[in-house]
């Protein structure tokens, strides 16, 4: 993975987010953290974003190619879940931010990092036709509007969060987090704005990339 870029100056983070730890998860991701958006990998505006809003950035990653991240940077290569809870035991809060959401806004980030409630979700209206199959016919059509897509970010008290059984697998994917949390408590969902759409693939990024054209 290349190197991520230098980070210009941030403001200080405010108060209410000063207790909050966030979590940049590379698990599941390590091929889409080195795509390019705006000239910029995901894993550098990722870090950006939140680098905005929590004074302290861990990044959790599979591998330990972490020599050439900036120092302000904490890096895990977890063995067990185990590290994960020693990472974010000095800390109140949790906040995750998926790179797969690479246009979320930083007001968005620090909204939701201040947000009431033990946990709390960024979600995004689903667009695409989600049919029900039976027998290889289509027996029946969802509205789109009762459903919601995961998005970014997550954010929970640390006694919640470490009460996730294998989080560490979870955080490969914030929706099954997200069913995980409501298993402990109850989980707020506020609507992420149309920048933090989930992209999956360069051809995401593409039309992302001219989304923002328009």
């Amino acid at each position: 993975m290349p190197a991520s870029a230098s980070h210009p100056a941030r403001s200080p983070a405010s108060t209410a987010t000063a207790s909050t730890l966030a979590v940049v998860p590379l698990l599941g991701r390590t091929q889409l953290a080195s795509e390019q958006f705006d000239g910029r990998s995901l894993l550098d505006r990722a870090i950006s974003a939140v680098q905005a809003v929590c004074p302290r950035v861990l990044v959790i990653s599979p591998d330990a190619a972490a020599s050439t991240m900036p120092p302000q940077l904490e890096w895990l290569t977890p063995s067990s879940d185990a590290d994960f809870h020693d990472a974010v035991a000095s800390y109140d809060r949790v906040l995750i931010h998926d790179l797969a959401c690479p246009t979320t806004p930083a007001s968005f980030l620090r909204e939701i990092a201040s947000a009431d409630g033990q946990a709390v979700a960024a979600v995004s209206q689903l667009t695409d036709t989600v049919k029900v199959m039976d027998a290889g016919r289509v027996a029946q059509t969802i509205e789109r509007d009762r459903v919601v897509v995961v998005a970014s970010p997550v954010v929970a008290d640390r006694d919640v969060i470490t009460q996730v059984p294998r989080v560490l697998d979870a955080l490969r994917d914030l929706a099954v987090l997200v069913e995980l949390l409501r298993a402990i408590t109850a989980v707020a969902l506020r609507p992420a704005p149309a920048e933090g759409r989930r992209v999956s693939d360069p051809d995401d990024l593409r039309v992302a990339a001219l989304r923002r054209l328009a």
